[in-house]
């Protein structure tokens, strides 16, 4: 992603405002790339499944909602992925409107954001051997809230001037994009977590309410602050964030609470009992 955030702006263009479609081409020969790689790659993987069919299927996944850590995961999938794209499909168009950037550097800035997320999960990865989960997460929710509140306000002050060199960068430019490092550990810490406490055959569905609930949560994100740019400026628009990231607060503490109980196993069906032996 970082990469993407380094090549698109060299397909930008001060005299043909479309030039920028050009990268479409670019990701069409990749996609085909991918595509190939995968049709011809041999999958001899053995894999237990919770159904033998996909309406069993189907009622599997439905069924891991009736846990109450499945349930609360998807709530924290939903309401992570909401704050994460708000913010992050509309990095570039705050860097333009609200800080003057050039439409190509404020696209380049950006990969700040995405390096910082690597940072950040990278060092959360040596942090949580040492540290709680639930400490890790928790200062990670506070510190992403104090970049929004403060911050943001110094938007306010910044006056329209002509930006011809990364030396003209307003500072808040380079320092917003670092909320990265706190959004980083949040979404890999709970998966990881979740998929710990759930028996192996039942991932495949878990992932499936991971998918879903994400791009639920990752489209009514960019769509409300998209609204929110247009109502109430993009100097306003990103403190929504902090609805989801306080939702999220909560539901890490019902986790906890739910890491010290015994989760009561689900109860297959039938066509499983008999496939898997149990």
């Amino acid at each position: 992603i970082a990469a993407g955030f380094i090549v698109i702006p060299f397909f930008y263009s001060d005299t043909d405002p479309n030039a920028w479609l050009r990268i479409y081409l670019g990701l069409a020969g990749l996609v085909a790339i991918s595509f190939f790689v995968l049709f011809f790659s041999d999958f001899t993987l053995k894999y237990e499944i919770p159904g033998i069919s996909m309406k069993s299927d189907f009622t599997q996944m439905i069924r891991l909602l009736k846990r109450p850590l499945v349930l609360v995961f998807a709530i924290s999938a939903f309401m992570y992925v909401m704050t994460e794209q708000g913010i992050m499909s509309w990095m570039p168009t705050f860097n333009e409107k609200v800080l003057h950037l050039r439409e190509s550097m404020s696209v380049t800035i950006t990969v700040i954001l995405f390096l910082s997320i690597a940072l950040g999960r990278y060092i959360s990865s040596l942090l949580v051997k040492r540290i709680s989960w639930l400490a890790i997460l928790t200062c990670c929710l506070i510190g992403a809230a104090l970049m929004v509140l403060f911050v943001l306000p110094q938007t306010q002050k910044l006056a329209p001037k002509e930006i011809n060199s990364w030396s003209d960068v307003p500072v808040i430019a380079y320092v917003f994009p670092l909320i990265g490092f706190f959004f980083a550990p949040i979404y890999p810490l709970i998966n990881s977590f979740v998929l710990s406490s759930t028996e192996k055959m039942f991932h495949s569905p878990m992932a499936s309410l991971l998918v879903f609930f994400s791009a639920i949560g990752g489209t009514l994100g960019s769509r409300l602050v998209g609204y929110l740019f247009k109502k109430i400026g993009g100097q306003n628009a990103f403190y929504f964030a902090l609805i989801p990231m306080a939702a999220l607060l909560i539901c890490l503490f019902f986790f906890y609470r739910l890491q010290k109980k015994s989760i009561a196993p689900i109860v297959a069906s039938p066509e499983v009992i008999n496939k898997t032996g149990n």
